[in-house]
This record gives C-alpha cells, structure tokens and sequence, in this order.
C-alpha cells in the first residue's frame, strides 16, 4: 500500500514538472509572437535598419487625458502612457547606416493642438536612461526629409552608425501643463527612415 502511495506521489510529482515546462514554453512563445517590427531593407548595399516593438500599435494612443506638469509626466510608468522601442542597424556590406525617427500624428484622433503636445525621448543602456529630445511641443517639419519622414511629421532624433547594433529609446507624450483643454486625445506615430552607404 505504501508503494503504490509511492508512486502515486512519483506521477504526481512528473506531471508538476511537465505542467510547469509547458505553461513556461506558452509564455515564450506568447512573448515571441507579440514581439513586432518594421524593417527597412536597403537591398543595394546591404544595409537594414529594424524598429522593434512589443506594442500592438507603434507608438501611443492617449484618451482623455489631463494637463501634467513636466516633473510628473517624465517619470510616469503607468502602462500605455510610454512607449519603448528599438532600432536595430545591421550594415552587412555597407560601411555606414544613418536613419531618422519621425513622429507622425494621427490628425483625425489627435484633438489637441500642437502647442500643447509634449514630446520627450530618453536613450536606454544598461538600465540608464538619458535624456536625447528635452521635453518639447510637437513641431511638424515643413517638407519630406532626404531620409523619407514625411511633411508634418517631427524628427525626434537622428544618427549615424559604422557597426551593427540596438538603440534602446522611450518615448513619453503628454498635454501641456499650460493647456487650456481640461482634456484631450494624441495618438502619435513612431516611424524610421534610413540609408546605407
């Protein structure tokens, strides 16, 4: 009686483990399958920039939301009121890759003038964040830029590499502490542009 006691505990036991294994490869392959990009193949000479994301949508898309004052909306954490990326260079047989982040507005959600759009971007390494785009109104450039970001979209930042590797960014929107609006939508773009040379 003991002995089947035993082995019953035995299966009991390799099933825990089994089970345990297979919600684990569930989660990697969840996490695999929501992990997105955009790839920007330069197919003359080799190049290839990626912008990587885990979003649904690339970029941010805020719904009601009130006038912050610049000290708060900086370190805001709350899910869905930042936006982090990548952008992966890998120069293959080009000896140089330089690209642009654009922000595009989407200005049939977007209900808040520009003016009172905040914009502010930080580069990532190592879990140190620096500031790379100081906290700025959202200012459309005038005509399409020799890399490709559209009229009216704001160039967040641009850089040349000469070696593959990842640029970590967050992006965090929010409205003027200044506005007048009691509240208001953004929805807002991440797009990159590049050559290889």
């Amino acid at each position: 009686m003991k002995e089947k006691k035993g082995i019953d505990q035995f299966y009991y036991f390799v099933f825990g483990i089994c089970f345990f294994l297979f919600i684990l490869a569930i989660s990697g392959f969840i996490a695999f399958v929501n992990r997105k990009e955009k790839v920007i193949d330069m197919e003359e000479v080799g190049g290839k920039v990626v912008l990587n994301y885990t979003n649904n949508f690339p970029g941010l898309s805020l719904e009601k939301i009130t006038p912050t004052t610049e000290i708060i909306a900086k370190k805001n954490l709350k899910e869905g009121e930042y936006f982090d990326f990548s952008v992966s260079t890998s120069l293959d047989n080009a000896s140089m890759i330089e690209y642009e982040i654009a922000l595009v507005k989407n200005t049939k959600k977007t209900t808040v003038k520009d003016s009172d759009i905040k914009v502010y971007l930080e580069y990532e390494k190592s879990g140190t964040y620096t500031s790379v785009l100081e906290s700025t109104s959202f200012s459309g450039i005038k005509k399409k830029t020799d890399l490709g970001s559209p009229a009216g979209s704001m160039i967040l930042c641009k850089k040349k590499k000469s070696k593959s590797e990842d640029d970590n960014y967050r992006l965090r929107i929010w409205l003027s502490e200044t506005s007048l609006m009691e509240s208001g939508n953004i929805e807002v773009e991440v797009q990159i542009y590049g050559r290889a040379k």
